[in-house]
């Protein structure tokens, strides 16, 4: 398997970066839902699509395709395909094409995309430095924009005066997010428009003077503001209407206009282009974009203008709606659970390289797809969430992980092996066969898996426990589903046999109670004021984090539930999915119940043992290992200048020293981990912001002398850690693996007997962490090679990168 993982790019554009014929490979085809008015449904392939944009259309007037759809269900991928399917089709064609992705969000580059259309109309460098200037003082640029608004519409400066105080700070941040250019700065919070019809409602029903003004005026004149101060008065919708004249009149075709998402990429343009565009003569454009229905819920204009789409249905000629799921985003129309494995293949048919015979798809199978896909969590876009997994699973087995234990956060199993051999029952789990409603007691997995896993070399059969009844018989309503659940609970607190998968929602709801009053996985000094929880374990039982045993049911290792937590159990059991005023009000019950406090305790003392145990497991303190660790980063990346209490003058002196060993290939070891020994170091010696305890520092120093600890680094047995435990999200041991793997290369690398041009070599690679390939004499090289190879193996990798 290849280690490239590129393919699996968060966005379309990204893994178009790496070729477009890679990109087509690995786009799957997609079928598109479309509804008639009589509630008909129809299918239309993108192909389909693609001809419907191609044809031309000698009437005037839009033609728009409307692509709905739950944020990453697929929107940019379908309009990166178009995009580069009719550059290949009719390139003549595309060079009337402006396609706006989702991550360009800088409103000035957008406009000039469409004025590059026209013949000598650019913006002026007067409006580029204007734009520039106001990103820096955005302040001053909502106050301009108010002020022009608010007299335009007012006569008395009472009135102006009031408002505008009582505005400005509303309109602040709308003006901030617009003026913004990272895509980080808009996330989760796009607004399409200056300001919303809610805040402008709010703000009159709290002033006590009578506003003569509606809304749309204002808005409309905010906008006219912006548009003057920062684009010289220009109208994008003006602007369109004169570039589809244009090529109408001077290339005899339509310009076609792409769009990934319409909220996020034109922002506070979206309901007036959308306007635009709806009014199907002002315009000749033919038109594709993406559509989030519930960024436009979020304000009443925006209802408006989906309703108005919703209920265009006399055009259909020229307006195509279409959806690629449902509007929660809980249903794929892309992506399914009986198509999930053939999406998966033309991912990794690009990076099995080497494929294993039998196991097309290795390290999946159709099985453990399945699985993953219905682990995606609820409500987010599956395409997205299935790629990310798919990354991130390679992502942690690349880095030395066992897929395996991997696979416990990223797939959902629906029974457990009843085996003592963890590796066997994982692999029974993930890789085994569906459960069908004739399915028995035992399964049997090919010979060819168990080769490829060397579990073993004889075919088994595994007993195994069902977690549900028929995962793919689901028509039981949820109300009786609850029913059964409680039944269960019932029979448990009165000592009857019961089912321990029915069960579940118990379980489900003790562990969400624990993680809500207190930090049950993190492992860091008590009583640290705000700790970061960098370091965790990570323990599941039947699916449920933290894991949770019941009295009399479970035999296993966990947090145990006793019985007499009596009436207190069905509350639990209704807290595992409640949401809003219910769980509030469940959560205030739960606090006052007395019957918890034996568990909670229970749940104390397992988050100790859990630390004591990699405390045996490590050799020395949990504490001591962030405080090397924290020293390793000093003396590694030479930060003794931000000295530390604690520490005396000798051990800033032999830091230094050290310094010169170690630097010069830091790189290797990412500015994530640095990060993750910085909070862990935090979360045992911060006692508040920036202020650390130097007498803790002093009493370890006394116990163990700073000079042997990287020794004592490198003799811990990494392979006795349990993969439980993480660091910020990495199994510890990987991390102790690579510390102590990069500490032994650095001190193979301290100068044997070499030459003096060599020596001087090792010394300038010391100090300055690199020097040009021309500056190494050939036999000096060849030097390098026979005594100190690490260090021309580092040289080589980086002379090979240049």
């Amino acid at each position: 398997m290849s280690s490239n993982l590129a393919i699996f790019a968060p966005t379309a554009d990204q893994r178009y970066l790496l070729g477009a014929d890679l990109f087509l490979r690995t786009h799957y085809p997609m079928t598109l839902r479309n509804y008639a008015p009589n509630g008909h449904l129809q299918l239309l392939t993108e192909e389909a699509l693609l001809q419907r944009v191609l044809t031309q259309h000698t009437q005037l007037g839009n033609r728009i395709w409307v692509l709905y759809g739950a944020p990453g269900s697929g929107k940019s991928e379908l309009i990166k395909w178009l995009e580069t399917r009719i550059a290949q089709v009719e390139p003549q064609r595309s060079q009337a094409m402006v396609r706006i992705s989702r991550h360009e969000l800088d409103v000035l580059s957008i406009v000039n995309r469409f004025l590059t259309l026209l013949p000598d109309q650019f913006l002026s460098e007067t409006t580029t430095q204007r734009w520039a200037t106001a990103r820096q003082k955005s302040r001053t640029v909502t106050k301009l924009i108010l002020l022009f608004a608010l007299e335009n519409l007012l006569d008395s400066d009472e009135l102006i005066n009031a408002l505008f105080y009582r505005l400005l700070n509303a309109l602040q941040p709308y003006v901030d997010r617009i003026l913004a250019i990272e895509p980080a700065a808009l996330d989760g919070q796009a607004s399409v428009e200056l300001i919303g019809k809610e805040t402008w409602s709010t703000i009159l029903r709290e002033t006590s003077l009578p506003v003569p003004i509606e809304y749309e005026q204002f808005r409309h004149q905010l906008t006219t503001a912006f548009r003057d101060h920062l684009l010289e008065g220009l109208s994008l919708n003006d602007t369109m209407q004169r570039i589809s004249h244009y090529c109408n009149q001077t290339q005899g075709h339509r310009p076609i206009l792409l769009v990934d998402d319409l909220v996020q990429s034109l922002n506070i343009f979206a309901t007036d282009l959308l306007d635009y565009l709806l009014t199907l003569e002002a315009g000749n454009w033919d038109v594709v974009l993406g559509l989030t229905p519930a960024a436009f819920e979020d304000s009443q204009r925006g209802r408006g203008l989906l309703q108005r789409i919703a209920y265009l249905d006399t055009v259909d000629d020229r307006l195509g709606k279409m959806w690629l799921s449902d509007e929660t985003g809980k249903e794929s129309y892309i992506l399914t659970e009986e198509n999930c494995d053939e999406f998966a293949a033309r991912y990794l048919a690009e990076i099995n390289s080497k494929p294993v015979p039998g196991l097309p798809l290795y390290p999946f199978t159709r099985e453990l797809l399945v699985r993953i896909y219905r682990a995606l969590p609820t409500g987010k876009g599956k395409v997205r969430y299935f790629v990310r997994y798919l990354y991130e699973i390679l992502q942690r087995v690349t880095e030395g992980e066992e897929i395996l234990h991997v696979l416990i956060d990223f797939a959902q199993p629906e029974y457990i092996a009843r085996v003592d051999d963890n590796r066997l029952a994982r692999l029974c789990e993930f890789y085994g066969p569906m459960l069908q409603p004739e399915s028995g007691e035992l399964v049997s997995l090919p010979e060819v898996l168990l080769a490829a896993f060397s579990v073993t070399s004889e075919p088994v059969e595994i007993p195994i426990e069902p977690l549900v009844r028929f995962y793919q018989q689901r028509e039981t309503s949820q109300q009786m589903i609850e029913d059964e659940s409680q039944l269960a609970v019932r029979d448990w607190l009165l000592g009857k046999p019961v089912n321990r998968q029915m069960l579940k929602p118990l379980r489900q709801g003790a562990a969400r109670w624990l993680r809500t009053v207190l930090p049950i996985d993190w492992i860091y000094r008590d009583h640290v004021a705000k700790p970061r929880g960098a370091l965790r374990w990570r323990k599941t039982y039947l699916g449920v984090h933290p894991p949770i045993c019941l009295e009399g049911v479970d035999e296993g290792e966990g947090i145990m539930l006793m019985r007499d937590i009596g009436m207190t159990a069905f509350e639990l059991c209704r807290y595992a999915t409640a949401t809003g005023n219910e769980a509030n009000a469940l959560q205030a019950q739960l606090a006052t119940a007395k019957e918890l406090i034996l568990f909670q305790l229970l749940a104390e003392g397992y988050r100790f043992h859990w630390r004591h145990k990699l405390e045996m497991q490590l050799g020395m303190k949990t504490e001591l290992l962030a405080l090397i660790l924290q020293t390793f980063s000093i003396v590694v990346k030479g930060q003794e200048e931000y000295r530390l209490p604690g520490f005396p003058t000798e051990f800033w002196q032999w830091a230094s020293e050290s310094h010169k060993r170690y630097r010069w290939q830091h790189a290797q070891i990412s500015d994530k981990t640095w990060q993750a020994f910085q909070l862990l170091f935090d979360d045992y010696f911060e006692l508040r912001k920036s202020f650390y305890d130097g007498v803790r520092i002093q009493q370890l120093l006394a116990e163990a002398p700073y000079e042997s600890w990287f020794v004592r680094l490198c003799q811990i047995d990494v392979q006795r850690i349990e993969k439980d435990y993480l660091l910020e999200g990495r199994p510890l041991a990987n991390v102790l693996a690579q510390v102590q793997k990069y500490i032994q290369q650095c001190e193979r690398a301290v100068p044997t007997p070499v030459s003096a041009q060599a020596r001087r070599v090792l010394e300038r690679l010391h100090d300055e962490g690199d020097m040009p390939m021309v500056a190494i004499a050939p036999e000096v090289l060849e030097e390098l090679h026979m005594l100190v190879p690490d260090v021309y193996a580092v040289l080589r990798v980086r002379l090979d990168e240049k």
